[in-house]
């Protein structure tokens, strides 16, 4: 598994996830997002175009991740999911739970909505 982070603003930042993410790859997931937390970052946005595969481990880092961010009044959202993995986030109901966007920039949008950036 690969990320690449943009920061689209000071108080967003994306993850673009390529590769699977299982028992192997979620611990390093969780320690990018807290990483982030750690920074100040309210929203994360992740974009999983380029996931084929997630696991429970993984659904349970991103549920987690998703709590601490609201918890700082921040959103944790995801972007462009794989028909496969839009399949695991609707059969365990979290498509519910989390916004789901097709492309970063409708995310971003969202974000924006929260913040005002003239400050």
């Amino acid at each position: 598994m690969t990320i690449n982070t943009l920061a689209p603003n000071r108080f967003t930042r994306i993850f673009e996830i390529d590769g699977d993410l299982d028992l192997t790859t979620s611990p390093d997931l969780k320690v990018e997002i807290d990483r982030l937390l750690g920074a100040g970052v309210k929203n994360l946005i992740i974009n999983l175009s380029l996931v084929k595969y997630l696991d429970s481990s993984s659904l349970g880092v991103l549920v987690s991740s998703l709590k601490r961010m609201q918890e700082m009044n921040g959103n944790l959202i995801l972007v462009s999911p794989t028909p496969s993995v839009l399949r695991i986030l609707e059969l365990t109901s979290l498509t519910r739970i989390f916004e789901v966007f097709a492309t970063n920039t409708e995310a971003i949008s969202k974000t924006a909505l929260v913040y005002d950036f003239s400050q």
